[in-house]
């Protein structure tokens, strides 16, 4: 079992590539999440590129999320991430806004070396994130909806760039930084 005890935040990355998390449906994903909330933690999850050879692409992916994300306060994944468990209605950097509709607090949405976007839920929803979202601003991230360009640097590898962003975007909460700021600091 994982200590929560003295946690602020509970990150979670790749449940396609943790497969007792995503057995059954997502159940051991949703009992994790269920558990860090209960705690007043906030959770953040990371998506990964799907195999469809591995064992996780039997999972039905829509309703899992659909299960699980209202239990998430920070969603990350790149667009490939939710093509690849989505299907063609994740993309594009619009998804952003539709999986904020389905629980999540913050969702960013990245598209490689082209723009991010950042979508976020109104204050009620803000207000039970969990202990960091308890840094920020709420007023002035409600309802936000804001893109940024990645910076145009030399791309040698994009190995851990999604890590980067999630990341950035996390420090940013941290921070207590307004949105604009947090999404700068995850496509930096």
């Amino acid at each position: 079992a994982i200590d929560l005890a003295d946690a602020g935040l509970l990150h979670l990355g790749y449940p396609q590539l943790l497969p007792a998390l995503a057995a059954d449906g997502g159940a051991g994903l949703h009992a994790l999440l269920s558990r860090a909330r209960a705690a007043g933690l906030t959770t953040s999850l990371d998506l990964a590129v799907l195999d469809p050879a591995s064992p996780a692409a039997r999972e039905d992916w829509p309703a899992l999320l659909r299960n699980v994300l209202p239990l998430v306060d920070v969603l990350t994944p790149s667009v490939d991430d939710l093509r690849s468990v989505l299907g063609p209605s994740g993309d594009d950097l619009d998804a952003a806004r539709s999986l904020v509709e389905l629980g999540p607090a913050v969702v960013m949405v990245t598209a490689g070396n082209a723009d991010a976007r950042l979508c976020t839920a109104g204050p009620e929803r803000l207000a039970t994130a969990g202990a960091v979202l308890g840094n920020v601003d709420i007023p002035a991230w409600s309802d936000c909806d804001v893109r940024a360009a990645a910076p145009d640097v030399a791309v040698r590898t994009t190995v851990g760039a999604g890590d980067a962003a999630t990341a950035g975007l996390l420090f940013g909460l941290l921070s207590g930084d307004d949105p604009e700021r947090s999404l700068d600091l995850a496509m930096r």
